[in-house]
């Protein structure tokens, strides 16, 4: 059950073309339905604005758990981004340190698609 609460928290400061966001963000109810399993996200997500208006940005995080099983793991993303008509268009690499074998917590059997190294391609509006 991947139903949950998770609060998401963020401070940020600009440095003239630079941003720096950082981010904690706790769950609030039982971590992807797991009982009793409580988690605590703390991340960086800079960010510096480039010429013909992209943005090159990341982020690096770590996802660490009360809990006996010993799966904290940390995750990170780079990609650059642009305004289009009206659009935001965003193209990212996201990967974590997550492996079967030390990370079994998360159900590699059915539920791996979560923790696979990708590149996202991303539209999107804001209103």
């Amino acid at each position: 059950d991947s139903n949950y609460l998770e609060m998401f928290n963020y401070a940020d400061k600009q440095f003239g073309a630079v941003n720096i966001k950082l981010e904690y963000s706790p769950t609030i109810t039982d971590w992807f339905g797991v009982e009793g399993v409580q988690s605590h996200n703390f991340a960086i997500h800079p960010s510096i604005a480039l010429p013909y208006d992209f943005v090159l940005s990341g982020s690096i995080g770590r996802q660490m758990f009360e809990s006996q099983y010993d799966a904290d793991w940390t995750h990170w993303n780079v990609g650059v981004s642009r305004n289009v008509f009206g659009f935001n268009v965003d193209v990212r690499y996201h990967d974590t340190n997550i492996k079967v074998g030390k990370n079994d917590f998360y159900g590699f059997e059915s539920n791996n698609q979560i923790v696979d190294s990708r590149v996202v391609f991303g539209v999107s509006k804001s209103f």
